[in-house]
């Protein structure tokens, strides 16, 4: 969905004419947010509040936004979705609030649930990555594509959308052999990072069977019917790595797995293998080892066991 889409349902959503200083003022909110994820999820958030309330968002009082939250309880929103939906409505309103639309924001004091990273993560097993890997048909050109993006989610830990983003000429080979890809992770300046053999193989494999090197051309393209009709090179949506993880997943272990699960597949095997935090946290590219920490929730507590081999240096028996 384009920002302009999401502009003009949002003043569909707020059901008022266009010349309305609410309706201008959702399309200047929706536009200062930096990511088009955050556009999208607020949009979705707003949108289902309004929808909800049935009102002009001028009438909301604290008691609306409580009771809002209450009815996503008692509908069984996840922690998650109701912390979400609520972030959203504070965010529309401090805006309007600073255009002096409002006095008060109506979702200040509105408590929201507490909601703790990754607490309800998935991850694989070794051997489950490995059926996993196993699963998309390597002898058709759609099954090296699948099977390329596994590799690279599960070796290199990157998000759906930096496997949906990266073109062509973001691959380059240094003097010494090794591949680098050019990428902007989440939130993120543009950086460099070294793509692991078997990724780069994986990938060549699919890019020399489709036969398209252009530096602007997607790494990963589109094959489904549609793509047949659109300007060749289409590239992949993140909604469509999704759609793929969700099914080989299913096909090699009979259960959905949601791409998010690789990048904790990636980071928990990868601790596994070093027991160096610095590295995982680099590996995910992430500016702080306390989240770096909330991937490898998973991990034992064996802070016992250090504790006791601890007592052994200092002799005690």
């Amino acid at each position: 969905m384009t920002n302009q889409m999401a502009v003009s349902q949002d003043r569909a959503a707020l059901s008022v004419s266009t010349s309305d200083p609410w309706a201008r003022a959702a399309e200047e909110w929706l536009a200062k947010r930096r990511s088009d994820t955050t556009k999208l999820t607020y949009l979705a958030g707003w949108k289902h509040f309004l929808n909800w309330f049935a009102r002009h968002p001028s009438a909301a009082t604290v008691r609306d936004i409580s009771e809002y939250r209450d009815s996503l309880i008692s509908n069984g929103k996840s922690s998650a979705t109701i912390s979400n939906r609520l972030a959203a409505i504070g965010s529309f309103y401090d805006y309007v609030k600073t255009l002096g639309l409002i006095e008060r924001n109506p979702a200040d004091g509105v408590e929201r649930p507490t909601v703790e990273p990754y607490s309800t993560a998935k991850w694989l097993t070794t051997g489950e990555a490995a059926q996993l890997l196993a699963a998309p048909d390597r002898s058709t050109l759609e099954g090296k594509r699948d099977y390329a993006i596994l590799v690279v989610m599960l070796t290199m830990g990157v998000r759906r959308a930096e496997v949906a983003s990266m073109c062509i000429g973001d691959l380059y080979m240094r003097g010494d052999g090794t591949v680098q890809l050019r990428y902007k992770p989440k939130g993120g300046k543009v950086q460099t990072r070294p793509v692991p053999s078997a990724a780069w193989i994986a990938i060549k494999d699919y890019i020399q069977e489709r036969g398209e090197f252009e530096d602007e051309a997607p790494v990963f393209a589109a094959h489904d019917r549609a793509a047949r009709w659109r300007q060749r090179g289409t590239p992949i949506t993140p909604e469509t790595v999704r759609l793929i993880v969700a099914r080989h997943s299913r096909k090699a272990l009979g259960r959905v797995v949601n791409p998010h699960a690789l990048r904790h597949t990636c980071a928990g095997d990868a601790w596994d293998t070093t027991h160096d935090l610095r590295r995982v946290q680099n590996l995910l590219g992430h500016a702080s080892a306390v989240t770096t920490e909330k991937y490898l929730h998973r991990r034992e507590d064996d802070r016992g066991e250090l504790g006791d081999a601890l007592a052994l240096r200092y002799g005690i028996q």
